[in-house]
């Protein structure tokens, strides 16, 4: 629970020889209750340094439970991941994650995964809405270089 406001994350990376590497600017593994707005995050990273190993998630901010907040009227530019550049939320391995988002007002301009989600990852039910302003993608790439790599959605069975 919290908030962050009228913040500059630029130029933070994670990186790992082990397993998986997380937020390359923020990282929260458990629940996040707060509001993050008017704030910009440009060319974070969340990369793992050997190349077969592809668990870095959320270029700049990582959610890993529940999401319960909101991102509004922020920038996310040039953040770079193997799954989510700008935004990865849920548990990638449980696929367990619920909660609500608003996003309105937010930008979203050449972030980049090399497997999904080039702007958002989300694995798990966590519904995204744009309440207090429209949410724009602009040039977000997935997949070594494929266009419209916006947002990768997924559920895992249970």
């Amino acid at each position: 629970t919290g908030s962050i406001t009228n913040c500059s994350f630029i130029k933070n990376k994670i990186t790992t020889y082990n397993f998986a590497c997380y937020g390359g600017a923020i990282c929260c593994n458990g629940i996040f209750t707060g509001e993050v707005s008017n704030s910009i995050f440009s060319e974070n990273s969340a990369v793992p340094i050997l190349p077969n190993k592809k668990h870095g998630y959320g270029g700049a901010f990582r959610c890993g439970e529940k999401f319960l907040g909101d991102i509004t009227n922020s920038v996310f530019i040039k953040n770079s991941a193997q799954n989510g550049g700008g935004i990865s939320v849920g548990n990638v391995f449980s696929g367990k994650n619920d909660g609500f988002a608003d996003l309105g007002g937010t930008f979203f301009l050449k972030n980049e995964a090399k497997n999904f989600g080039g702007a958002i990852y989300c694995n798990g039910s966590v519904k995204m809405a744009a309440l207090s302003g429209d949410v724009v993608f602009q040039e977000n790439l997935f997949n070594n270089g494929q266009p419209c790599g916006c947002i990768l959605l997924t559920q895992k069975k249970t």
